[in-house]
């Protein structure tokens, strides 16, 4: 097993780069979806999940494009109405995220239920429940979720926790 070993009496001097944050970057990557202007991503992490997620608006017809090793560069301009891609919806959690934007942008959406690690329960409840006080209704419909809205209204929301 590797170790530091830290005596004290020297200063430390460098610099470390931090990594960015997977739970940042989903919800970032989906808000993209509500707008068709370029939106500019910087230190995006490079992983599975990001790159599941990056995959899926993808196929709803986002231009995805790197700047850098971890910026990119979001145009979601020419989004279709499209259903989600279902095998890719249920290997990633986060696929939740995007019934938000895109139910501002669509009058109905079909998401697949989404999958990802099985690390105890977490119920989509609270999001089922947000969206109808939104005026979005919800559905369960042949093992997959429907939203359908007609006038989204505001509203003032307590996000509670399931746990």
């Amino acid at each position: 097993m590797e170790k530091f070993v830290i005596e004290g009496g020297h200063s430390l001097r460098g610099s470390v780069t931090i990594s960015g944050n997977k739970n940042e970057a989903l919800p970032a990557i989906a808000a993209c979806l509500l707008t068709d202007e370029p939106v500019v991503l910087r230190n995006v992490p490079q992983i599975g999940d990001v790159q599941m997620m990056l995959d899926i608006i993808k196929s709803l017809g986002a231009d995805v494009r790197a700047i850098s090793q971890n910026d990119l560069e979001i145009c979601c301009k020419n989004i279709r109405h499209a259903e989600l891609d279902e095998k890719k919806s249920r290997t990633l959690r986060a696929a939740i995220l995007l019934a938000g934007p895109l139910i501002t942008r669509f009058e109905h959406v079909v998401l697949p239920p989404p999958g990802g690690d099985v690390i105890g329960r977490r119920r989509l409840d609270d999001h089922f429940m947000a969206f109808k006080k939104l005026g979005v209704q919800v559905a369960e419909i042949d093992k997959n979720y429907l939203f359908k809205r007609s006038k989204l209204s505001g509203v003032d929301l307590f996000l509670g926790s399931n746990l």
